[in-house]
């Protein structure tokens, strides 16, 4: 079985990057921080799945820009996000 460039294998999920272009900023893969597995798996089959959504997947670096809209969007609800941990330690 061949998967393309950009593509994601059906049998193991990992998308497939497409080769370097001599225009292409360097890159590096970045550690957010620890979870249990169980959270892992959850985390990155939750952001998969709306990067689809979203339509992210089509764009270079799907799960990095996810991330960094994510992080936009959180300053946006800090309040919200401040009362959920606040509440969570209670």
């Amino acid at each position: 079985m061949t998967v393309e460039p950009g593509q994601v294998c059906e049998s193991c999920g990992r998308r497939v990057n497409k080769p370097k272009l001599p225009t292409s900023p360097d890159t590096k893969v970045v550690s957010i921080g620890r979870l249990p597995l169980e959270r892992q798996a959850a985390l990155a089959d939750a952001l998969r799945a709306l990067a689809v959504y979203t339509g992210a997947v089509d764009h270079s670096y799907p799960a990095g820009s996810l991330l960094e809209v994510l992080v936009l969007l959180g300053g946006q609800q800090r309040e919200e996000i401040k009362t959920y941990f606040d509440r969570e330690q209670a």
